[in-house]
């Protein structure tokens, strides 16, 4: 099933769309219950046993334009990467996705423990990280996905805008670069070496 250009058979899809219908029912439903509220990523809410935050804040989005920039992302850079990943195994992409949307939390922990926060750019970010990663250990340079003035740009935007989850970015770029590693080892080992 395609939405919009958008293939709901994907995970990279399915990931989107769910964004997508989440936010409409933060909106719909307002104020009651209050999703952000319920949600959000709070280390002492997180710590006191509240351990779905850590993937819950990975779905919910403060605005219209924080959901509409992770989502055009996600649409540009999940259908190539999940493309080439899944290679290794239909696992490959959303074990990326996911174990980057957890690295982003727990940078987000770590660096800003008691602010709350929501947002799939820790999962954004772990797919801009392996989209850089993953093209330079298959001998495609390091801008096999022309993904490097772009993950350049976010960086400064992270750390020059106010009220944007340093951690959260910072958490998801090292996961994904991590898991991207591993991920080209295995489409190396394969003897897969795909052009881009």
């Amino acid at each position: 099933m395609t939405i919009t250009g958008v293939n709901l058979r994907t995970f990279h899809g399915k990931m989107l769309a769910a964004c997508v219908v989440i936010f409409a029912a933060q909106i719909l439903v307002a104020p009651k219950p209050d999703f952000i509220a319920i949600g959000a990523l709070y280390g002492p809410d997180v710590v006191a046993g509240q351990w779905w935050r850590i993937f819950s804040a990975g779905f919910l989005h403060a605005s219209i334009t924080h959901l509409g920039l992770n989502m055009l992302s996600l649409y540009i850079l999940g259908r190539p990467l999940e493309m080439l990943v899944d290679r290794a195994g239909r696992w490959a992409f959303p074990t990326l996705y996911l174990g980057s949307l957890v690295g982003g939390s727990l940078g987000a922990m770590i660096l800003e423990y008691d602010v709350p926060s929501v947002g799939a750019s820790g999962a954004i970010f772990g797919l801009l990280g392996a989209a850089t990663v993953i093209p330079q250990r298959l001998g495609m340079g390091w801008n096999g996905f022309g993904v490097a003035p772009w993950l350049a740009v976010n960086l400064v935007f992270t750390f020059i805008q106010p009220n944007i989850s340093r951690g959260g970015h910072l958490g998801g770029l090292v996961a994904g670069l991590g898991i991207g590693a591993v991920l080209a080892s295995l489409l190396r080992n394969r003897g897969d070496h795909p052009t881009l």
